[in-house]
């Protein structure tokens, strides 16, 4: 995990001196000009993570990725662990070839969903409880 999270955040630093990131993801300066101070804004100080890969030719293939990993959280909730998505996770695995290389990913996978796991940070005495919801039927005359 910390050579995975050393090369990304060294990479990520490079690109973003160049101020590109800046100009195609303005809303995100915030988390660009934490990285470039060192935080570890993507994967969080997270001691683990499991990345989901598929095929490319795959129909469904981003969707597959999606619920494996979310059973995976429901899993890991059940023992006690916490979990985050990742979403920048999966674009430094895509945009880092080096990342790409040390998965030794077929040429035709793709990386589709990544979470990071460990000890949660917090505890929570108890779940939010919800708002009582509308239900509204929907009816179709044939």
């Amino acid at each position: 995990m910390e050579a995975v999270r050393s090369l990304v955040s060294k990479r990520l630093k490079t690109f973003i001196k160049t101020g590109i990131p800046g100009l195609i993801l303005p809303a995100s300066k915030r988390y660009f000009s934490l990285i470039d101070e060192g935080y570890d804004v993507i994967f969080r100080g997270a001691p683990h993570f499991v990345l989901v890969s598929t095929p490319s030719f795959a129909p469904c293939a981003g969707w597959d990725a999606k619920i494996a990993l979310s059973y995976f959280d429901t899993y890991a909730q059940s023992l006690g662990l916490g979990t985050c998505w990742c979403g920048f996770g999966v674009w430094a695995y895509r945009l880092i070839p080096s990342l790409r290389r040390k998965l030794k990913l077929p040429f035709f996978y793709k990386v589709d969903a990544m979470m990071l796991f460990g000890e949660p940070a917090i505890q929570y005495a108890r779940p939010t409880a919800p708002e009582p919801m509308r239900i509204d039927p929907v009816r179709f005359k044939a």
